[in-house]
């Protein structure tokens, strides 16, 4: 009896620990977002293979255009919805847009900027309810929003960032 309340006991206790230790938490999530999002930005592009009606992008495996409208994209990957904004007369170094999307946000949790000589980007992490937030990433006058879990902040986030910088405006 003795030796099976022990084992309990220290089960329970690892137990708390790794859920302390859990890296789904916002403030994990957001530093590794901001880390994976500049390194992204900082990377080479990936090659752009969708082509739509003003943009080239990259799109990963599993993630298709739905709707396509002026400045808009609907992009789908399984549940989640994405939305890609573009002003063809905004340059990547403008901060109109990033300045535009913190205007209009309601409350922001985090907030990171990344320049280069060429470009200036961005990630925003609003807080929309317990457990889920809305991500936008960008660069210039491009912009990709999502809604997502607090465990997917910064793989989302990675990943938008990739098909952002692949954008390029058709000729």
């Amino acid at each position: 009896m003795k030796k099976s309340l022990i084992i309990f006991i220290v089960a329970i206790s690892a137990l708390f620990a790794l859920t302390g230790c859990n890296s789904s938490s916002i403030k994990v999530q957001a530093k590794d977002a901001q880390t994976r999002v500049q390194k992204s930005f900082k990377a080479e592009p990936k090659k752009a293979g969708e082509t739509l009606k003003k943009l080239k992008i990259h799109l990963p495996f599993g993630m298709s255009v739905k709707k396509e409208a002026e400045n808009n994209v609907i992009l789908k990957k399984g549940s989640n919805t994405y939305i890609l904004f573009y002003n063809p007369k905004e340059s990547a170094k403008s901060e109109l847009v990033y300045q535009m999307t913190k205007k209009q946000s309601k409350s922001i949790y985090k907030e990171f900027t990344f320049k280069d000589k060429k470009r200036f980007g961005y990630l925003i992490i609003n807080k929309i309810k317990k457990d889920y937030y809305e991500v936008s990433v960008g660069i210039g006058g491009i912009k990709l929003t999502t809604e997502t879990k607090t465990s997917h902040v910064a793989s989302e986030a990675e990943m938008m960032m990739d098909i952002v910088s692949s954008a390029t405006y058709k000729k």
